[in-house]
């Protein structure tokens, strides 16, 4: 049954002002600047050459993400379309050495962090969230709190990722310092592992580091926790 002309134009009135401001929400790629309040995560997602497993040859990339309370909205191009069943409150933050340097600080931080940038979409397997923030400027945060090692070490050995052991290869272009725990803050050590060295992984963490044994040519043991993205888990 049709409905009265009286009452479509009703229909219309009460429909067409929030399709607008559902429009007004939504944001464009790459040349819209939007400012973003969140927390600030590490996280660590497969590299080259599969892109799916850091236990079975690829390489771990280990980047800054932004988790923010709701979702964005975002209006689709000729390159970029969202769909209902992506994450879109996780972006991955495109950041020079410098960026990572600056933003390091606030990391897992209880205060909110704000940031200034223009959203892109996924291009690459490099890139590990539907939606990645550029040309990343700092506004504004709270630098973490001072990190409880002993804890956060007791707390990384009851939450172990890998069910046994496995072989690893250090890579990279720098040597590997042994931490007490998983955090820069932790008990920097002496020791140090170099690119080439064969390890033994024993666990890893999703905020980017591996604890590993190596054992030198005189017999000597250490075991410690290095940054991860320099770890080859079972890689040739």
């Amino acid at each position: 049954m049709p409905f009265p002309l009286r009452l479509c134009a009703l229909l219309a009135a009460t429909l067409l002002p929030l399709s607008i401001a559902q429009a007004a929400d939504c944001h464009a790629f790459e040349t819209e600047t939007l400012t973003l309040t969140g927390t600030l995560y590490p996280d660590t997602f497969p590299g080259a050459p599969g892109f799916e497993d850091v236990t079975q040859g690829d390489e771990a990339e280990v980047g800054f993400y932004l988790a923010l309370p709701e979702p964005l909205c975002m209006t689709p191009n000729d390159e970029f379309e969202v769909t209902s069943d992506q994450r879109l409150d996780y972006l991955q933050l495109i950041l020079d050495q410098k960026g990572y340097d600056q933003l390091r600080p606030y990391l897992l931080s209880e205060g909110k962090l704000t940031l200034k940038g223009t959203i892109t979409g996924a291009l690459t397997g490099h890139h590990h969230t539907p939606l990645l923030l550029q040309d990343v400027q700092f506004v504004s945060g709270t630098p973490a709190e001072p990190v409880d090692c002993e804890l956060l070490a007791e707390n990384a050995a009851l939450d172990e990722r890998l069910p046994s052991p496995l072989p690893g290869k250090i890579t990279g272009e720098r040597r590997l310092y042994f931490h007490t725990a998983p955090n820069d803050s932790c008990g920097e050590q002496k020791a140090y592992i170099v690119p080439g060295d064969a390890v033994t992984v024993s666990n890893i963490h999703s905020f980017g580091w591996a604890e590993v044994t190596y054992t030198s040519k005189k017999g000597a043991v250490f075991t410690g926790w290095v940054k991860q993205g320099q770890v080859l888990i079972n890689g040739e």
